[in-house]
């Protein structure tokens, strides 16, 4: 009896996990035995590898896209240039989140990333030293994250609901399941983006102060993440 546990136990935490690699291995050494040339041998465990882990670089391959993209072209002095635009930590994060979800609406994803590039792009504008009047940029800025953010909310409307056979498995059915995760990545990415916001509109309000012109205006934010309902442009936009 104590024999069977052991055997079971073996098996569930050595073997199961590693099932792929263990035939792997085993086909690499009957190849061996059989006095397979060494190349040829390592030839076919690259295709192996590559075919039990395509998964892994697909995604690899997809970062680096992600990466090479935050190239952007920006006209500046009548001139295109390219400028790198990095994200943060955290909402690098949430947008690798996102990508997930892309393949049921490619259209909403792409323009929705377009625009919180141009957001990003805007805010390492209003974050340098020298800029004086910052009003049209800083609007800019709110006006870019709301369309990435309603774009990113519109994929909601091409996600399959969760079949019920597959939800009885376990019994965790949840409704709209694949909505409410995108939902919830969406205010993650809202929340993160507004405090950069409301952290520079402190700085531009305390210059308003102390050099006030006709250029100038305070700008009406807080710490709460709450809008007035008439910054909504329409009805159906949750941003």
């Amino acid at each position: 009896m104590i024999d069977s546990i052991d055997t079971t136990k073996f098996l569930k935490t050595i073997v199961q996990p590693n099932i792929k690699f263990l035939l792997i291995l085993a086909l690499i050494l009957v190849l061996a035995i059989r006095y397979l040339e060494t190349n040829v041998i390592f030839i076919i465990s690259i295709i192996l590898f590559v075919f039990v882990n395509y998964k892994s670089i697909l995604n690899t391959i997809d970062d680096i896209k992600d990466k090479e993209n935050h190239i952007e072209r920006v006209i500046e002095d009548n001139r295109i240039v390219k400028r790198d635009i990095y994200f943060s930590e955290e909402l690098d994060k949430y947008l690798h989140k996102m990508r997930r979800f892309r393949k049921y609406n490619p259209q909403s994803y792409d323009s929705g990333y377009n625009y919180i590039k141009m957001f990003i792009h805007t805010i390492h504008d209003l974050e340098r030293d020298d800029i004086s009047h910052p009003k049209q940029y800083f609007e800019n800025a709110q006006l870019y994250l709301k369309k990435s953010l309603n774009l990113f909310q519109a994929i909601t409307l091409s996600v399959p609901e969760e079949k019920m056979i597959h939800a009885l498995k376990y019994n965790k059915f949840e409704s709209n399941k694949l909505s409410n995760r995108i939902g919830q990545l969406c205010k993650k990415i809202y929340k993160h983006c507004y405090y950069l916001l409301y952290n520079l509109s402190l700085r531009f309000n305390e210059d308003f102060i102390k050099n006030p012109d006709i250029y100038k205006t305070e700008i009406n934010l807080n710490a709460d993440v709450v809008e007035e309902s008439n910054t909504f442009d329409n009805i159906h936009e949750l941003y």
